[in-house]
């Protein structure tokens, strides 16, 4: 049992760090687009909080691998019991 948490915690932690990397490779990607959503009046005010909800969206996003990460070790100990 101790095996298997720590290779599901393991996992968590490399679908976190993956998460991670392609939120931010996509966000790298687009930030140069205008897609037509933003006024004209903005400047770069926009540019800073993009990156606060991005920031926002990682966390979001490392906070639910974890929470699925103990939702499958819950349910790993509970078919061992």
């Amino acid at each position: 049992m101790t095996a298997r948490l720590t290779q599901l915690q393991h996992r968590e932690a490399q679908i976190t760090q993956r998460v991670t990397e392609l939120r931010s490779l996509f966000a790298n990607a687009f930030s140069g687009f205008d897609f037509g959503d933003a006024a004209s009046g903005q400047g770069h005010s926009g540019d800073s909080a993009d990156a606060d909800a991005s920031e926002r969206r990682d966390a979001d996003a490392q906070k639910q691998a974890r929470k699925d990460a103990q939702a499958q070790v819950e349910e790993a100990i509970a078919q061992e019991s």
